[in-house]
């Protein structure tokens, strides 16, 4: 997304990160890198080690087009 400060992503909530558990999930290697506004919410997860795991609770595929994909795919 090119170091933006805020995105907006068209999304519904599926699944819940127990905020208790974050700093222990964060420590095994998750880095949560997408949160909503309060914070409180874990939007994007990442796994650095791996070259293609990335997690989203929301539609890229609702923003992307023939000729200009969702940042996520590019």
């Amino acid at each position: 997304y090119g170091n933006v400060s805020s995105v907006d992503e068209r999304h519904r909530h599926r699944y819940e990160v127990n905020p208790d558990m974050v700093s222990q999930l964060e420590s095994a290697g998750l880095s949560f890198v997408g949160k909503d506004e309060t914070g409180c919410r874990m939007e994007i997860v990442e796994l650095a080690s791996h070259p293609f795991f990335i997690g989203v609770q929301f539609h890229p595929e609702f923003k992307s087009r023939p000729g200009k994909p969702s940042p996520l795919f590019s």
